[in-house]
């Protein structure tokens, strides 16, 4: 189902975070030098920004599914399908490469001589002429990053509280239990919120 295929999507996204970005940063951080080349050094991070990219996007579309979930079941089951998730999927993934498209060609492996030292060997970007371009990359990927998915996915989860709430209350032995259902999702609805 949709669910199940967002969540694949976000696993692989975060999967490929993990692996591509922990292990390197930490060589990065402890050798004195970059042992794998110019090619990991671009390929590693630009699977480090599409990746994140990747799974903020995901949890927007789930964000997304959820509200019409709750609060259209019936009018939107057409358009909440695996093959709908699917493609979703791989236009977040589209997006994603495009956004970290800048990586593989700033980021360069670096030779600084130290003198008596020897030569020091690292990744970084290096923007060269287009450094002012740096901070508005840098201002574009935050934005549509972080600041746009958090505001939808504020804003759906508020809309799919709302429509959980709106709905009758159920009369009778049930209704204890109704509320406390309903406590409960919101409770990890906003829980989700502010842990992203």
């Amino acid at each position: 189902n949709t669910t199940n295929l967002f969540i694949v999507n976000l696993s692989i996204a975060d999967l490929l975070y993990l692996v591509f970005c922990a292990p390197f940063h930490s060589i990065i951080y402890t050798l004195p030098s970059w042992p794998f080349g110019e090619f990991t050094c671009k390929f590693v991070h630009l699977i480090q920004y599409a990746s994140m990219v990747a799974s903020v996007l995901t949890l927007v579309a789930m964000s997304a599914d959820r509200f019409l979930a709750v609060g259209y079941p019936l009018i939107t089951k057409h358009v909440r399908t695996p093959c709908v998730a699917l493609s979703v999927s791989m236009v977040i993934w589209a997006i994603s490469i495009a956004m970290a498209a800048p990586w593989p060609v700033f980021y360069t492996v670096l030779e600084y001589d130290l003198g008596e030292n020897g030569n020091v060997t690292i990744c970084a970007d290096d923007w060269g002429a287009s450094y002012p371009h740096r901070a508005t990359y840098f201002l574009i990927l935050f934005l549509f990053g972080y600041v746009i998915p958090l505001t939808a996915i504020m804003i759906l989860s508020s809309l799919m509280v709302k429509q959980l709430w709106a709905h009758p209350w159920a009369e009778g032995p049930g209704m204890g239990a109704s509320i406390k259902a309903k406590r409960k999702v919101t409770r990890i609805i906003i829980v989700v919120v502010l842990v992203f």
